[in-house]
């Protein structure tokens, strides 16, 4: 059984500047890209969650992303500054539960969940190279 010392309750409050113009959204026109999008969001969801339980885990480990959910509320212009509330709220074993919330100046825009598993460094790649191999 790994040991690490996440548990649940574990959270951060984050504050991030976001850009003016998204650049992961080019079929989507200019209109859109002066939003925040799904994809940065997803982005600086998975960076919080990490920073928050790295220090807890064993040197040979590190956690990837199993799953992102997200509900807009409302959205959200580049450029302002949101401010990201994250909090584990499942441990099992190597899996990890987060839910988190989206703040910016006018108030909550976005709920979610996200899960991360822990795993070896080395196991995770030795799983890619297998995979690729059949």
């Amino acid at each position: 059984m790994l040991e690490h010392g996440i548990k649940p309750g574990l959270s951060a409050s984050v504050s991030q500047q976001t850009m003016a113009r998204s650049e992961d959204v080019p079929r989507e026109g200019f209109e859109l890209g002066t939003l925040l999008s799904t994809g940065t969001l997803a982005a600086m969801v998975a960076e919080s969650s990490i920073q928050l339980i790295d220090p807890h885990l064993p040197p040979e480990y590190f956690s990837v992303g199993k799953r992102f959910e997200v509900d807009h509320e409302a959205p959200v212009l580049g450029g302002g500054t949101i401010t990201l509330q994250i909090k584990v709220t499942e441990v099992e074993n190597n899996w990890i539960r987060f839910a988190f919330e989206g703040h910016d100046e006018k108030g909550r825009f976005c709920t979610g969940v996200h899960e991360r598993i822990l795993i070896q460094r080395n196991k995770l790649f030795d799983i890619a190279f297998e995979r690729a191999q059949e």
